[in-house]
């Protein structure tokens, strides 16, 4: 059953996603994030059997994509659910309470949803005990510990457990098991319910959790590359963004320690994440020393911080930059990947490009990250003359960011500013190299 679903509230709809996932036996689930990416992908191919439409959008009215797909298909099923205790009637829909504040319920949802006629007949099996039940890895990233044992899939009859239930998880976890080929692990479904009460929320995180807010902040961040590489930008991720951002312009403005934030920052972090935390940081220093003390600035450099590598999947491709870029030669990848690598600054530029009029320059910027002073970067081989002062400004440090991880750290400042200077000795990039001296004490 091939189902359009289209919602711009991104923790609902993922649990709306894993209720269709493990209920029913048959279920291709279709995600719109907006009204106007849904009017693109039913255009491009309108054969659904049903569509799932919230009523709640942040911008825009459903109704014009409800009566697009009634004019092609006057007897597909539409389904519309909303949090308002009265929604107004839509002819030829079904409409189901998403429940208020005073009346959520996961339970009266699901059964509201899967009593509709479409789903009757593709129902799985209702024995749970021969049943486990299944959630995206992806989804992790939202707690720190689960109330129930998670399991493995080895074959159809052989499941392992991996983590027993109120154990807390960490990063390396979740990344052990979420590969291309993996993206789910499981749970007895007796324990179903349980998930179902997690998932079912506006927010991403619950407040029972006990992670500090940058832990929070490292988390979401994962998020929003995971969510910006697979669906684009939704409105939801770009507040979450900004919160993100706002989290790191002050912190850095508190403490004014780069080495007390670096040493903080490299435990327990991904290589892609750990790399935009540290230049987000590195940005807004550098920025203060150089006296672009505007908020603007420092938040467009965060922002190409967080998203600059977002079409890259591989941690191994995000560490490559200017030290080490023939290992790219060395790496068991196809032409294709390679392909990706070379054009990934403009592909994660263009993901960015739904927040370009709120913070002009960030897409210019992630464009920029793997260009030379001298015009030996990439994508477009331009050099300092025609490096916009922001550019300049991220590219030193992104450099100074990645030399350091990619020796774990150990490597003087003096060794690696020894190494970069070279690069630096023109322009705006002399200028942001400088600065970086500065902010060092070299």
């Amino acid at each position: 059953m091939r189902i359009l679903l289209i919602d711009d509230n991104d923790p609902f709809r993922h649990f709306v996603i894993t209720t269709l996932e493990n209920h029913l036996r048959i279920v291709d689930v279709v995600e719109a994030t907006s009204l106007k990416v849904a009017q693109l992908i039913y255009n491009s191919d309108p054969y659904f059997e049903c569509v799932l439409t919230s009523l709640d959008f942040t911008k825009g009215s459903p109704l014009s994509i409800i009566h697009h797909i009634q004019n092609f298909n006057p007897n597909i099923s539409i389904i519309t659910y909303s949090e308002q205790e009265t929604s107004e009637e839509i002819p030829h829909t079904h409409y189901i309470p998403k429940g208020t504040v005073d009346k959520k319920s996961p339970k009266i949802f699901i059964e509201a949803l899967l009593s509709q006629d479409i789903f009757t007949n593709n129902l799985k099996d209702k024995n749970p005990e021969k049943r486990f039940a299944q959630i995206k890895i992806f989804y992790l990233w939202r707690f720190e510990e689960l109330p129930f044992d998670l399991y493995v899939k080895i074959n159809e009859k052989k499941y392992v457990k991996i983590l027993a239930k109120e154990n807390r998880y960490d990063e390396a976890f979740i990344e052990k098991y979420n590969t291309s080929k993996n993206q789910y692990l499981y749970l007895d479904f007796n324990d179903y319910p349980k998930l179902e009460a997690l998932l079912y929320s506006d927010d991403w995180f619950e407040e029972m959790n006990e992670l500090s807010e940058e832990d929070k902040n490292y988390r979401m961040k994962k998020i929003i590359q995971n969510m910006a590489y697979s669906i684009g930008l939704t409105p939801h991720l770009i507040q979450k963004a900004q919160e993100v951002v706002q989290f790191v312009v002050n912190d850095i403005g508190k403490s004014q320690n780069l080495s007390q934030i670096y040493n903080r920052q490299q435990k327990g972090m991904s290589f892609q994440a750990n790399t935009s935390t540290l230049i987000a940081y590195l940005t807004s220093a550098l920025c203060d020393e150089l006296k672009w003390t505007t908020q603007s600035s420092k938040e467009k450099l965060a922002f190409a911080a967080i998203f600059q590598d977002t079409s890259l999947k591989s941690s191994k491709l995000c560490s490559l930059f200017y030290a080490n870029i023939q290992e790219l030669d060395e790496l068991d990848i196809s032409k294709e990947e390679k392909k990706t690598f070379f054009k990934h600054p403009i592909r994660s530029a263009e993901i960015v490009k739904d927040i370009n009029l709120q913070f002009p320059q960030v897409e210019d910027i992630i464009r920029h990250h793997h260009e030379r002073p001298d015009g030996s970067g990439f994508p477009q081989g331009i050099n300092y003359q025609k490096t916009p002062p922001l550019s300049s400004l991220f590219i030193v440090a992104h450099d100074y960011v990645v030399r350091s991880m990619i020796n774990r750290f150990e490597k003087e400042n003096s060794e690696i500013l020894k190494e970069m200077e070279p690069h630096y000795n023109n322009g705006h990039s002399l200028k942001c190299f400088s600065a970086l001296k500065i902010i060092l004490n070299i």
